[in-house]
């Protein structure tokens, strides 16, 4: 009996150390964003592969008037995101990259930010990579989202036109509630 208790510790604390480690956020995306990803993984849903990586990149324009959210998935075996990294989030199965900027704190907080060299393999810029991607622009003075610069992967059955049209229209709602 005093043999079969002190097995039992070693196999539990054995069995412990080989456990997965839980995976640590290093950001927080904020309600709008969420909701945006949400929309996202709703719109796309059937045309999603099996990666579980999306990239978030924030951009502000050089004259500060328009504000660039892009969000795609990424197959990170064929591109590597570089640049401003902020961290990464993990939010309903997918492990969200963040680079760039998120507007004074407004799409994400941060407690990394460090910048990753374009290491990408040259031999690879031949291969056909075309993930579904939103590019929403956002105009600065007023929060609202530019329909004639924004552009969104189009994989639906009804009209360009009117497609984009309800996205930038439930966007807007999602950025200005």
């Amino acid at each position: 009996m005093y043999r079969i208790n002190r097995i039992i510790p070693a196999i539990l604390i054995l069995m412990a150390s080989c456990q997965k480690a839980p995976q640590r956020d290093t950001a927080v995306l904020s309600e709008q964003v969420q909701a945006i990803v949400d929309l996202f993984l709703r719109e796309n849903k059937e045309w999603l592969s099996d990666g579980n990586q999306l990239v978030i990149e924030g951009n502000m324009e050089d004259d500060k008037t328009c504000f660039y959210l892009n969000i795609y998935e990424n197959d990170s075996s064929i591109f590597r995101p570089y640049g401003k990294y902020n961290g990464i989030v993990h939010y309903h199965g997918y492990d969200i990259l963040l680079f760039g900027d998120s507007w004074n704190d407004s799409f994400w907080k941060c407690d990394t930010i460090c910048d990753i060299p374009d290491k990408n393999n040259p031999e690879r810029y031949g291969l056909f990579y075309d993930p579904i991607e939103w590019n929403i622009c956002i105009c600065c003075c007023d929060t609202m989202v530019n329909r004639s610069e924004s552009n969104f992967s189009y994989l639906s059955s009804l009209p360009k036109g009117t497609y984009n049209r309800i996205l930038c229209d439930s966007l807007q709602k999602i950025i200005n509630p």
